[in-house]
């Protein structure tokens, strides 16, 4: 702890954090929010395609974006390391801030091996499906970056604040997953029942 304290009392971290330049917190704060939307814009855009999201698109040529998310991935990591040495004692202290860089640390893995899979494996040039798999990996990015940028953003206010926002995401998710499981039980329903109703009439 002693060495993040020297860095939290720096002159630079005292500047970023004190100054009303521009070029101190604003600048940090601003790159931070930038490389964020980058990463998780590409991949997103990615995995919504792969999900059937304007699938006249075809797959491979979109894997010169990629690059672009981690162009986004570097600016976010230089502006958020000067973002927490600010306060590394209050980051280190919020149970969110490691299930924000668990999330991240997910979401970027399993993009990986997205990536993999539709740009390095069996994809069509064209506007083909994605190869199997594919669907699970993208849900999953798309998840974990729901659930970084969330923990990330109630980083901000009281830790009553953060246990709220936690069980409302937890009742949210329950919802959500028995109404799919109801309208999947119910379109299942409906295909089964269709073959009777034709051989009726």
């Amino acid at each position: 702890m002693g060495f993040l304290e020297s860095l939290q009392n720096s002159g630079f971290a005292t500047w970023v954090r004190e100054s009303p330049s521009l070029l101190a917190y604003q600048l940090y704060i601003t790159l931070h929010t930038i490389g964020l939307g980058m990463i998780v814009g590409v991949s997103v855009g990615v995995c919504l395609r792969v999900l059937g999201v304007a699938s006249a698109l075809p797959l491979a040529p979109m894997e010169k974006y990629l690059r672009f998310m981690w162009l986004g991935f570097w600016i976010s990591l230089f502006s958020g390391l000067v973002l927490f040495i600010l306060e590394p004692g209050k980051f280190l202290t919020i149970p969110v801030f490691y299930i924000k860089l668990a999330s991240i640390v997910v979401a970027l893995v399993m993009m990986s091996k997205l990536s993999g899979v539709i740009f390095r494996g069996r994809t069509a040039a064209g506007a083909g499906d994605a190869p199997a798999g594919a669907k699970g990996l993208a849900v999953a990015v798309i998840l974990s970056w729901f659930v970084g940028i969330l923990a990330g953003r109630v980083t901000a206010y009281s830790p009553l604040i953060q246990i709220e926002t936690t069980f409302a995401v937890l009742i949210l998710a329950v919802v959500l997953t028995i109404g799919r499981a109801i309208f999947i039980r119910g379109g299942s329903g409906e295909r089964a029942g269709a073959p009777a109703r034709r051989s009726h009439a």
